[in-house]
């Protein structure tokens, strides 16, 4: 009858341990995954805020070439029209007779 008890004690130790082990494990499990959660919820929150700034980049971008298109100058619109505002002198001057110089602007 000794024998029969020692051998549930064992096998009630066995289980125990077996139990907490498991229990162990699972804990851990689930902190890994908790800690994958987080670092991909950090990821995403990470792009957003790039795609955030990226997207206000952009429409300053827009907003600004908006606007330089409202200030261009029709003269450089084609190759054809640089080469002939280059051939043209930026600056002009004028001779005057009476005063022997000549002015320029």
């Amino acid at each position: 009858m000794g024998r029969i008890q020692l051998r549930g004690n064992a096998l009630v130790v066995y289980l125990l341990t077996l139990a907490c082990y498991g229990a162990i494990m699972t804990n851990i499990s689930l902190q890994r995954m908790q800690q994958a959660a987080e670092r991909q919820d950090y990821i995403e929150q990470e792009t957003r805020v790039q795609n955030a700034e990226e997207e206000e980049l952009l429409s300053r971008w827009k907003l600004t070439q908006a606007g330089n298109k409202s200030k261009q100058t029709t003269w450089l619109h084609t190759a054809e029209d640089f080469y002939r505002r280059l051939s043209q002198p930026m600056i002009q001057c004028r001779k005057f007779k009476q005063l022997g110089g000549r002015s320029c602007h």
